[in-house]
């Protein structure tokens, strides 16, 4: 039989599984991302935000209801009758609302073929369901339990008192409804069945910057998103720390777009809407899903999806000089060399969108035995962690740069420059207990004067941390894993002199 994989035929034997298609396909999916099944499309019905009131030989109106108060209003209408009716306003009841929650207000204009509680007696258990003909101040205490009249206007003119409620039931509609499920690898698969194993998001041009945190964020999480909320109308999903973003492409929030938030709470978030919303300048449109927006669909809080964009990434920082000319070879753009060396440190444009559209970028790169290695221990010191990553320039990349603030191998540490203004916001986290041993890497916390300071310990110490203070101002955030004798020859000669730092993974 034939399904399809990410859009591809694959032919499989009958009662093959999602596994056996995927293999087929020649498609990997990791464990932790979801696979989306689309199965068809099928006619089924639903329950609309409607219901008909139908009157014993005279007729049917059709009510809009707001809320679950409404419905249960609508609940007690039938033998309800038309208790009054004059040229502004017809009332069926007396119905009961002790039990609901509402707020009460006299006299509020209303307009024509609005429904509304009111209670002409203050008793919550004579209330009547008031409907007006024209817009009218409602002289009664009037609640905030309301519909509208959406059929049978023609109707309600012609009431005359005493009408009977016979019925009250929902209205029920046809729709087309797409069959779609999350699948595992066991789950089996009919003829013609679609799996959706990653969304492919090409990226817009005109938003340059936010784009480039989309694509910071998947090559730091092997290409995965979690989906950090989720509503009718978009999937929102987490992001790595970045720096400010501005304002770029603002557009209209159809479904399929991918948009990144450009201030507020939620700056930086992703969304990929589901529904069409009109564009916001708190939005910047990154791009449109091109393929695989049944996982967006079929996707909850929690769950991790599996993220490809048209551009891939263009980041050369971390890079050998070789690779880096590979990769300008493969996306054909001219790369600038600044410097020699081995090892890329700096990019320009930082942004894979303009590379592409200048089609050049220019690096620098330096030695090898002028980067060193650290290791971060984010899982033990989050924030200051992230704020070495701010300072250095390493949020987005593998490789940043630190000026020297001072050097005194006699001391036993190597100071290096920061922001005090940020560093004021460090708390203490992960502080030393008994000893500070050469290599580990620290930050000034808001606990002293010097917040933000970074320093690098050269030799043991069971009284002062890599920047000099004390255990309690001490935030140790990660370790030398090599080039620590290179930090020890600076001196007060090296005072500004830049540092290139490089993050690897602790088994390196």
């Amino acid at each position: 039989m034939r399904v399809y994989v990410d859009g591809e035929p694959v032919e499989v034997p009958d009662g093959a599984t999602v596994r056996d298609a995927l293999e087929a396909a020649g498609v990997e999916a990791p464990d932790d991302v979801i696979i989306a099944l689309f199965k068809g499309e099928e006619e089924t019905e639903r329950e609309t935000d409607r219901v008909r009131v139908k009157l014993r030989d005279v007729g049917t109106v059709t009510l809009s209801v707001e809320d679950d108060r409404f419905r249960s209003v609508c609940d007690q209408l039938p033998e309800a009758r038309v208790t009054w009716t004059t040229r502004d306003e017809v009332a069926l009841g007396p119905i009961d609302v002790s039990d609901l929650e509402y707020r009460t207000r006299r006299g509020p204009e209303l307009p024509p073929h609005t429904a509304v509680v009111v209670m002409p007696t203050n008793d919550p258990a004579e209330a009547y369901l008031l409907i007006t003909k024209r817009r009218m101040a409602v002289e009664y205490v009037c609640t905030d339990i309301r519909g509208r009249v959406t059929a049978g206007r023609e109707l309600i003119n012609r009431l005359e008192g005493g009408e009977e409620v016979e019925e009250v039931e929902p209205v029920v509609e046809r729709v087309t409804r797409r069959v779609l499920s999350k699948a595992t690898p066991d789950t089996e698969l009919g003829e013609g069945d679609h799996l959706f194993t990653r969304v492919v998001v090409e990226l817009s041009k005109d938003s340059p910057r936010s784009a480039e945190l989309l694509l910071a964020t998947l090559e730091a999480n092997d290409g995965r998103l979690k989906i950090k909320l989720k509503t009718d109308t978009f999937a929102a999903a987490e992001t790595r720390p970045f720096y400010e973003l501005s304002r770029e492409e603002v557009g209209s929030r159809d479904r399929g777009v991918v948009t990144v938030r450009n201030e507020g709470k939620e700056e930086g978030t992703v969304y990929f809407y589901r529904r069409d919303r009109v564009p916001v300048e708190s939005h910047n449109v990154v791009g449109k899903v091109k393929r695989g927006l049944e996982l967006i669909d079929v996707a909850s809080e929690g769950d991790k999806i599996l993220v490809e964009t048209i551009p891939r990434r263009v980041n050369l920082v971390g890079l050998t000089l070789d690779e880096a000319r590979e990769l300008a070879e493969e996306y054909g753009f001219e790369l600038e060399v600044e410097g020699e060396g081995e090892i890329v440190v700096e990019q320009e444009p930082q942004e894979t969108l303009r590379v592409l559209d200048e089609g050049r970028a220019r690096v620098k790169v330096v030695p090898r035995e002028r980067v060193i290695d650290v290791e971060l221990y984010e899982d033990e010191a989050p924030k200051s962690v992230e704020y070495f990553r701010r300072i250095t320039g390493m949020l987005d990349r593998p490789v940043g740069k630190l000026k020297v603030h001072f050097a005194y191998a006699d001391l036993g540490m190597v100071v290096f420059e920061g922001d005090e203004k940020e560093g004021k916001g460090l708390p203490p986290e992960n502080t030393p207990d008994e000893v500070v041993r050469p290599g580990d890497l620290g930050v000034t916390n808001q606990v002293k004067p010097h917040a933000g300071l970074i320093g690098v310990r050269l030799e043991e110490s069971r009284e002062y941390g890599p920047t000099g203070e004390t255990f309690e101002g001490t935030n140790i955030i990660g370790r030398v894993v090599e080039g620590l004798e290179r930090l020890a020859d600076l001196d007060q000669s090296d005072m500004g002199k830049v540092v290139y730092v490089r993050e690897v993974e602790a088994d390196q």
